[in-house]
Order: C-alpha cells, then sequence, then structure tokens
C-alpha cells in the first residue's frame, strides 16, 4: 500500500505482480496504492476483491471501476489511467498472477466467459467498450456465464440482445 521508490524498483526488478484491492483499500482506510507508478515501471498490476474479509461484494466490475477512479482522484487527473489499463488489470494481469493460461479471448486458451446485455439507457451510443465495461456496466447487466474448462474456437452472437460482447 505505501511503497517508497526502492520499493516500488525491488518490485519491478523481481518480476513480481501486485494485486490491488481498491474496495478493500477504502473500507479499511489503508491509503492508496501507487498503481500508476507500478504501471509506469512495468510492473504487472491485478484487480482483487479481498473477499469477504474486507470487501463484501466480489464485484470485479465495481472493482475496475473504482481502481480507475481512485487513482485519478489521487493524482488530480482524469487521463493519468486508461480505460484499458484498468480492463488489463482485471483480465491478462489476472490470469498471470494466478499462473493460468488464460485473460484474453484467443483459441485455445481457458476462458471463462460473460455475456453482457448492454442495451442500457444509460451505455448508448457506445464509443469506446472498454471504456463502457469499466466505468458503467454494472453487475446485474450480466444475464450468462460459461466457465472454463473450455477452449475458445470461436464467438457467437446472442439474438436477444441489441449488442453483445463476449468477455
Amino acid at each position: 500500500m505505501h511503497l517508497s521508490e526502492n520499493e516500488i524498483s525491488i518490485i519491478a526488478e523481481s518480476g513480481a505482480t501486485v494485486v490491488h484491492c481498491p474496495k478493500s483499500n477504502m473500507k479499511l482506510g489503508s491509503g492508496v496504492a501507487p498503481v500508476v507508478e507500478m504501471i509506469k515501471r512495468n510492473i504487472p498490476v491485478a484487480l482483487g476483491t479481498d473477499r469477504v474479509a474486507s470487501n463484501d461484494l466480489l464485484d470485479m466490475l465495481e472493482e475496475m471501476r473504482f481502481a480507475a477512479m481512485l487513482q485519478k482522484v489521487k493524482h488530480e487527473d482524469a487521463s493519468v489511467i486508461a480505460g484499458d489499463d484498468v480492463y488489463k488489470m482485471a483480465t491478462a494481469n489476472g490470469a498471470k498472477v494466478c499462473n493460468i493460461d488464460a485473460g484474453v479471448i484467443e483459441e485455445g486458451k481457458l476462458a471463462d466467459l460473460i455475456i453482457i446485455d448492454l442495451n442500457k439507457a444509460h451505455l448508448v451510443p457506445i464509443h469506446d467498450i472498454i471504456n463502457t465495461l469499466v466505468y458503467c456496466v454494472y453487475l446485474i447487466y450480466i444475464f450468462s456465464a460459461i466457465k472454463s474448462p473450455i477452449s475458445l474456437v470461436h464467438t457467437f452472437f446472442i439474438p436477444s440482445c441489441q449488442i453483445s460482447i463476449v468477455l
């Protein structure tokens, strides 16, 4: 949570992945992790919820939103962290920290997929799907999930949705 420049350097040199639990940190009043600084040093940062020990909700969509907004407040700069960085924290970097061959949608990769109903008034128009996922989508919009172990071979269209995305 409270890392010196030297400690960030040690983490960068070690090849470690850091897990950031923003809502847990806020609930406990423990401070704001130097996520932007770690990303600039090419340290993979993943997102976690800290389970029920200090979060109680276990909502990764909300963790993405809070992770992004906390860094913007900390740095007093709306552009300090991109939606793409936060999305990567929740997907590819999460898979990396768990040491599984997943985190991206590619043939042969493990994939837990969610199907999100994006047919909501406040989501239209979608200019940037990743920013929409990070800032606007709520857990209740997930209407289906497909659990691994499967390997993604192709994507599919859900006719009941005006717009669909598979994660």
